[in-house]
């Protein structure tokens, strides 16, 4: 097997790993478009705040998806026993991670501009670049407590205060 197909494989491989969070986020984020269709006025701005928030839960998750499941299972002997350098298997998961987040924020802006639930504000303000660097933060700081942890669980845990420091 040469490099190109190995690292293809690879680029396949973390994308399958990624479609069920990527999946049950759009779920989450369809059905609270549902819901507030039929919610009261007073309820839209905590639906567009949820509906924001759904990018941060996925940069919170595909770290300790992409880095500590590997970590858990140990499958990391079978990605170094691959015709691949350690630098593409780093460049792989990140570029994957980044490839996801972009995808759930663009579903998440699309939900949110369907039901017009971003307040004006925050629409005009260009405020949601925002949530997206806190987004691409979160995503790299999940990577980065990934790497260094054992277990997925604990980096999840100590993803949050970590943020806010």
């Amino acid at each position: 097997m040469n490099r190109k197909l190995a690292v293809g494989r690879l680029w396949w491989k973390e994308l399958r790993q990624l479609l069920p969070l990527v999946g049950l986020l759009f779920i989450v984020g369809l059905l609270l478009q549902l819901l507030s269709l039929t919610a009261p006025s007073d309820f839209r701005w905590q639906t567009a705040a949820i509906v924001l928030g759904i990018p941060g839960l996925f940069a919170a998750g595909a770290g300790a998806l992409l880095v500590g499941q590997e970590k858990e299972l140990r499958t990391f002997d079978w990605l170094r026993s691959l015709p691949v350098l350690p630098n593409d298997i780093l460049r792989t998961k990140l570029l994957v991670g980044l490839l996801g987040l972009v995808l759930v924020w663009l579903v998440s802006l699309a939900l949110a501009a369907t039901s017009s639930s971003l307040p004006r504000r925050l629409a005009d303000s260009g405020g949601e670049w925002l949530w997206a660097l806190h987004s691409l933060f979160l995503l790299l700081l999940g990577f980065a407590t990934a790497w260094q942890l054992r277990s997925s669980f604990i980096s999840l845990l100590i993803l949050l205060p970590l943020a806010c420091v």
